[in-house]
């Protein structure tokens, strides 16, 4: 399934598998969701292949979901632990980032927090920060953010 969450150019998704997550416990009853961030290219995103394993194959999580760039969006479709693949193009990552579209932003926020993550690892390449990511991700209520390049 993919659907629009806003009109310009923000944020796409697309139902997949189904994932899991580790660490801190979820609220009786619920297994973790969990938000792995990799806005690259194909090969990076492939890269976050045995991350996105480990977290799902922990007893804990019961969804791992990928947030990519459009550039990405190819490699996340291949990884089979991904629950729903989101789509982003983030202004701050990429050769040419686009302008920022604060909508967009703000349309990202809203669905992260509708989506209620309780843990979201942010993965970059070393001339990238996370920070701009995490921030975003702690808008959205995420509880607890990891992030390394």
């Amino acid at each position: 399934m993919t659907g629009r969450v806003d009109g310009g150019g923000g944020v796409t998704s697309r139902a997949e598998g189904g994932g899991g997550v580790a660490g801190r416990a979820a609220a009786p009853g619920r297994a973790e969701r969990v938000l792995v961030v990799r806005l690259d290219s194909d090969g990076d995103v492939r890269l976050a292949g045995p991350a996105v394993r480990a977290l799902a194959a922990d007893d804990g999580v019961g969804r791992v979901d990928l947030l990519v760039s459009p550039a990405g969006a190819h490699a996340a479709a291949l990884l089979p632990e991904v629950g729903e693949v989101l789509v982003f193009a983030a202004p701050w990552s990429g050769y040419r980032p686009p302008p920022v579209d604060a909508p967009a932003v703000q349309a990202l926020v809203a669905d992260l927090a509708a989506r209620g993550y309780d843990r979201c690892l942010v993965l970059t390449s070393f001339h990238q920060s996370p920070l701009p990511m995490a921030l975003l991700a702690r808008l959205a209520g995420v509880p607890f953010v990891a992030g390394t390049s």
